[in-house]
């Protein structure tokens, strides 16, 4: 799972370059948005951690992720890659 979190993250701006056909500085403002909220996300989770256990949480995060890769083959506007 790990490495295929590296691979999109090294993969999404190529991708919205050269296959969306979307300005570089859309896909950097995309990543910098991911990464402004990757902070908040963890901590929400390890307090959500505590109340429902890891099991649950990591079935939530696996269905969440085959969910986002699943849309991300669909997306081919702007407006759609930033709703994701």
């Amino acid at each position: 799972m790990w490495a295929a979190n590296n691979l999109y993250m090294i993969n999404m701006p190529l991708f919205i370059i050269d296959e969306l056909n979307l300005t570089d500085k859309l896909a950097g403002e995309m990543i910098g948005i991911a990464a402004g909220l990757e902070i908040p996300m963890m901590l929400i989770a390890g307090y959500y951690m505590k109340r429902i256990g890891k099991r649950l949480l990591m079935l939530i995060a696996i269905v969440s992720g085959m969910c986002f890769y699943a849309s991300v083959l669909m997306a081919t506007t702007p407006a759609v890659e930033l709703e994701l």
